[in-house]
């Protein structure tokens, strides 16, 4: 919530400002809009970095990744609710709602009883040829649908993951498809950003200081509110504060979200690029910070061994006496 509070009122404060937002776009599409961009945060990072510092089995990694994926989730609505009314049609409005909730139910419904029947059946054998065809065409036809009806293929592509049975056809598909989308298709996406990420349009004072504002916000309502949200519910100094640093990325969630937005004219070229520096700095702090906390942890664990063993040292004599 503080995130999208603060935010939304960055928005309505800049609102109205044609050199940031698109003409057509109100006040509340605005805050609506960098609210969610405020609060999305970089889901697969934060789930990479968990599982390279052998935190797969912690309670921080389950906090984590449960917060993270409720607040993506929450994000990604409500970039839908601002597409389907920036179109400022009513008929649009309902095709974006209607279509997007029955391709949803079709797709977690239906769709996926189906596939969890293929899968039964297949008893353990290797994805054929076939079913890998089989299962790309869904993937092509989901984005292509809710691309469609006015959201954005990110949506299709991702329910129809999410509908994806658990076991040895996700661990087959991710072994054909991860090393295509990482090597590949992710590079391309990041040069497409590049490429829209102007910064000679952010060299006046006043979009250097709305620069350092929206970095400071972020930092803010994401790091600084994880940590005492985290704080609050009962974990410790430095598991909230690694938890903050984690919440505070944004990275590859944050690039898709602001590249919807400046295709369908939400944002300006200068603003887009405002944002894209402000993901790329809550990005590259996460990783020291977290690294930090990592080393202080163990520094601590380390001073507290050699005071307990000390302390039994001292007591043998006293117990030999006794």
């Amino acid at each position: 919530m503080l995130p999208f509070v603060l935010g939304g009122a960055l928005a309505l404060a800049i609102s109205g400002n044609t050199a940031l937002f698109g003409a057509a776009v109100t006040r509340w599409e605005a805050a609506l809009f960098i609210g969610a961009s405020m609060s999305i945060t970089a889901f697969p990072m934060l789930a990479r970095i968990i599982y390279e510092r052998g935190l797969a089995r912690t309670s921080m990694r389950a906090l984590a990744l449960a917060a993270g994926a409720f607040d993506d989730v929450i994000a990604w609505c409500m970039l839908a609710a601002v597409m389907a009314c920036f179109s400022g049609k009513p008929e649009t409005v309902m095709l974006t709602v209607a279509g997007g909730a029955l391709y949803a139910v079709a797709t977690l419904g239906p769709l996926k009883t189906l596939l969890l029947k293929i899968e039964s059946r297949r008893n353990g054998r290797p994805v054929s040829g076939p079913m890998l065809g089989f299962i790309l065409m869904l993937l092509m036809l989901g984005a292509w649908f809710t691309d469609f009806i006015r959201l954005y293929a990110v949506f299709g592509a991702f329910i129809m993951g999410t509908a994806m049975p658990r076991g040895v056809l996700t661990e087959t598909l991710q072994r054909f498809i991860e090393p295509l989308t990482t090597n590949f298709l992710l590079p391309l996406f990041f040069i497409y950003s590049g490429l829209n990420t102007k910064l000679g349009l952010v060299l006046s004072p006043d979009l250097w200081i709305l620069t350092l504002v929206v970095v400071a916000i972020a930092c803010v309502g994401k790091g600084a509110g994880c940590t005492v949200a985290a704080l609050c519910h009962g974990e410790t100094k430095w598991n909230a504060i690694a938890i903050g640093a984690l919440m505070n990325s944004r990275g590859l969630m944050e690039l898709i979200l602001l590249n919807a937005g400046l295709e369908r004219g939400l944002i300006t070229p200068a603003l887009f690029t405002v944002m894209v520096i402000m993901a790329l700095v809550t990005t590259m702090m996460t990783a020291p910070v977290f690294e930090w906390v990592s080393r202080r942890v163990r520094t601590l664990k380390l001073v507290a061994n050699a005071n307990v063993e000390g302390a039994s040292i001292e007591a043998e004599p006293t117990s030999a006496i006794v």
